[in-house]
């Protein structure tokens, strides 16, 4: 709700928010079990990268023009990516749709490769702060907006130097990490960093993995709207009875935020985090890694698409959001 203060009265004027108005989840096929990421292309063609194995699978993903609701769902494996690992998300080049950006946890960065095969273009430079990230909780995601001129990407958990993981009294603070560039041929060059706290976990932990909680809340996706609105995607896993996984959505808001980018950490410093807003949440076993912004709908709605990690168990699915701004007074 916003007021504008006028000499002898006031006007109330309505905010528009932004709203999940319809959702649909359905089942994928089960191979690849591990889609990790996923990019909207056109039409209904989408590309997903899976994260062990590295390879680019194509995606046919029909949405009803009203709803968003999934009318069937097809994938294929189109090729393995050269010099990647365990690539966490996928984004294609608005500019030059020829190029793949896709985050590899296990190198530490943002790889630059070839839609036709999959060769190694190059790699973006880390931040001195995404450079320190912790073992198996780095480069979860990487966005790029529909003008293709800039380029955002976090960790799941904080960088060492910026605090503790997640735990059950508090979250982990991770960098929102912004790149810019002037246009197509020109290079990336980084743009700002803000510090964005996920959800504490909200469910008991089961145990150590190598001495690590196995009870987890981090991101992992990043969705860039063509207005710019930045969303992430959280995700917990614990136990809640049985072990299950936390996905939500939040808007994410940097307005007064403070560009960390000249911190070499955080911890101890008068920090304004950036502000977030719950779109949207869903509690099973869905493990839902991947985020896109896919075609409009009519009336002005936006659609995005989330892919799961299926991992271990046979449970892939997808996940489509109606998305439009809905007056609130």
């Amino acid at each position: 709700m916003k007021f504008a203060i006028i000499p002898g009265m006031t006007i109330l004027i309505a905010a528009l928010l932004l709203s999940v108005t319809d959702s649909h989840e359905v089942r994928r096929p089960a191979e690849p079990a591990s889609l990790s990421g996923i990019t909207w292309v056109s039409n209904s063609t989408y590309l997903a990268v899976t994260d062990w194995g590295a390879s680019v699978w194509e995606m046919d993903l029909p949405l009803d023009p009203e709803s968003g609701k999934p009318l069937s769902c097809s994938v294929r494996k189109l090729f393995a990516l050269q010099a990647r690992e365990d690539t966490e998300d996928i984004a294609i080049d608005p500019l030059d749709q020829t190029r793949l950006y896709v985050a590899d946890e296990n190198h530490g960065f943002i790889g630059i490769n070839s839609r036709a095969n999959g060769q190694s273009i190059g790699v973006l430079p880390m931040t001195n702060a995404l450079a320190k990230l912790r073992t198996d909780m780095g480069l979860e995601s990487v966005a790029v907006s529909r003008d293709g001129l800039r380029l955002w990407t976090t960790s799941e958990e904080a960088a060492e130097p910026d605090g503790p993981i997640s735990d059950n009294d508090r979250g982990t603070d991770v960098r929102l990490a912004r790149y810019r560039r002037g246009g197509r041929d020109d290079a990336w060059r980084k743009d700002g960093e803000w510090t964005y706290r996920t959800d504490a976990v909200a469910g008991m932990d089961f145990g150590l993995d190598n001495g690590v909680r196995n009870a987890r809340s981090g991101v992992s996706g990043l969705c860039l709207l063509d207005d710019g609105t930045l969303l992430v995607l959280e995700r917990e896993f614990s136990v809640v009875l049985l072990p299950r996984f936390r996905c939500r959505l939040y808007e994410a808001d940097l307005a007064g935020a403070t560009d960390v980018s000249s911190f070499a950490s955080v911890t101890n410093q008068p920090v304004v985090r950036a502000r977030k807003r719950l779109l949207y949440e869903t509690t099973g076993f869905s493990m839902y890694e991947g985020v896109t912004q896919g075609p409009d709908l009519k009336g002005g709605a936006k659609s995005v698409v989330l892919v799961s990690d299926g991992d271990d168990l046979p449970l892939e699915s997808v996940l489509t959001l109606r998305l439009e701004r809905t007056e609130k007074r």
